[in-house]
């Protein structure tokens, strides 16, 4: 009955924790076509200052420190520390300087109105709760410049689901402590949030469908 329950905050920040030293093996391998969708989608470019919201073991934080050279910052924060200190290591091992990596909550991000020019989420959005999902891009609208631009890599929940969205849905539904993700559809809360949307791009994942979404504070 347990594993019926919603996790914490603090069961998610542990889970992640005992994935961090597997996590690129695991789960990073299947995600990285997808993420790269999303960070083409970006297209961060010299100078700007980005921010990812879960960045995980920091597979695209290394992608958008070389994309924006010396002269601009990546920013990420992230639930789990252990998954920071990865992501730090990648960093450092691609002689990475421009980034700033913080543990935090992204529903309160730690970041001034406005300081941001772009903003990357992959496989974040669809860990919650639909009133959680509108607080998270009200903040990141908060957060990025007039005319800011977002990309979203997610889960996608379709109106004919395939027999295996229908198998993980249930999956999620028993354990979702363990199969955190579920599918979501992103662009109702991305526009109360103040955004519109301007590029979309569908791939599959393990048979399980799913978007790369570009939008623009509107």
């Amino acid at each position: 009955m347990a594993d019926m329950l919603s996790p914490t905050l603090e069961q998610t920040r542990s889970w992640y924790d005992r994935l961090s030293g597997i996590y690129d093996r695991m789960a990073d391998s299947s995600e990285r076509p997808a993420r790269l969708r999303g960070l083409r989608l970006l297209n961060a470019q010299r100078a700007e200052h980005v921010l990812e919201i879960g960045f995980g073991t920091g597979g695209a934080i290394v992608a958008l420190g070389h994309a924006v050279g010396r002269e601009g910052r990546v920013h990420g924060i992230e639930l789990s520390p252990k998954m920071r200190a990865k992501a730090e290591e990648k960093a450092a091992a691609e002689g990475l300087t421009n980034t700033d990596l913080r543990e935090g909550n992204a529903l309160a991000l730690p970041y001034p109105a406005q300081s941001m020019d772009a903003l990357f989420m992959s496989f974040t959005l669809e860990l919650l709760n639909d009133a959680d999902q509108g607080r998270l891009l009200r903040e990141a609208a908060r957060v990025l410049r007039p005319g800011g631009r977002i990309a979203v890599v997610y889960l996608s929940a379709e109106t004919q689901p395939t027999w295996m969205s229908r198998l993980y849905e249930f999956l999620h539904r028993c354990f979702p402590r363990y199969i955190d993700c579920h599918p979501i559809d992103a662009d109702a809360p991305l526009r109360q949030a103040g955004f519109h949307l301007t590029k979309m791009e569908r791939f599959s994942m393990w048979g399980i469908s799913g978007r790369a979404l570009l939008a623009r504070l509107a």
